[in-house]
């Protein structure tokens, strides 16, 4: 027997199935809605266990400490599809001779995609809506940073993701570590 969240994700996989072959190779109309409630995300599953625990069973906690995480839920044809949890940061630069500066930057805290459009561009075209972001809402950010996860258990990393979107590592992995910090420079102007 199934347990309860395999059981709710095979039925929110079946509604999505039917809909992503239709929306496969297509770039998809996205909206971007923020949300303080994550039990809006109860049937959304991008299929790496750990995110999914998290989303599922901490995130709101996330949310609740007041601390500037924004949380957006993205949507196409009225699903969910992908999330995302923002919030200003600073990194530290180091600079070849004139030594380390801390600059401005809006941080992905969270990205996850629906496991059944994953590699469909939906990433990478909220990427492009987070630089958008930035540069409306966050002046001050220079940099736009990521802590990029990683789960060796199962050989899973999302540091080609984001190099594919122009992201480039800023702090070497610590051999122990589940994340590698990330930045892209974007433009202000």
């Amino acid at each position: 027997m199934k347990t309860t969240r395999a059981r709710m994700e095979n039925l929110y996989s079946l509604n999505l199935k039917s809909r992503a072959k239709k929306m496969c190779n297509l770039e998809l109309k996205l909206s971007y809605e923020r949300i303080d409630d994550a039990s809006v995300l109860s049937n959304f599953f991008c299929g790496i266990v750990e995110m999914d625990n998290f989303i599922h069973k901490s995130l709101q906690n996330r949310i609740d400490r007041n601390d500037g995480l924004k949380l957006f839920a993205v949507i196409s044809r009225g699903d969910i599809v992908a999330m995302t949890a923002l919030k200003e940061s600073t990194i530290e630069v180091h600079v070849p001779n004139n030594g380390k500066f801390s600059v401005d930057t809006l941080e992905i805290e969270y990205l996850a995609v629906v496991r059944q459009l994953q590699r469909n561009h939906i990433g990478k075209q909220i990427i492009t809506w987070i630089e958008d972001t930035a540069v409306l809402e966050y002046p001050k950010a220079k940099y736009v940073s990521v802590r990029a996860f990683i789960d060796r258990d199962i050989d899973y990393s999302a540091v080609p993701f984001y190099e594919y979107c122009g992201f480039r590592v800023i702090q070497k992995l610590h051999p122990m570590a589940n994340n590698v910090k990330m930045a892209k420079k974007i433009s202000n102007q």
